[in-house]
């Protein structure tokens, strides 16, 4: 049985008294952000997830600041990290 977007919330709503929305992904307050303010959103983003896209996504995913510099930040672009995740 499929149903559309709009019965879920409906029947969301009869089940628990509460308005749900459901969306097509999480929404970011900014373009780029930092692995310590994507870790404080909390879920769905884990250390662990970060962890993979460091290792595998590819730089239009994740980036570091600077590269030279050994310690640097990494810097996610979070439209292109919302679709890796997706897909992942």
């Amino acid at each position: 049985m499929v149903i559309t977007i709009r019965e879920a919330e409906r029947l969301l709503k009869q089940s628990t008294g509460k308005t749900y929305r459901i969306g097509d992904g999480l929404a970011y307050p900014k373009p780029f952000m930092t692995r310590k303010e994507l870790l404080d959103m909390g879920d769905p983003i884990t250390p662990s997830l970060l962890d993979r896209a460091e290792a595998y996504a590819g730089e239009q995913v994740c980036r570091k600041n600077n590269p030279m510099k050994r310690n640097s930040k990494y810097i996610y672009n979070t439209a292109e990290f919302e679709r890796w995740r997706k897909k992942h």
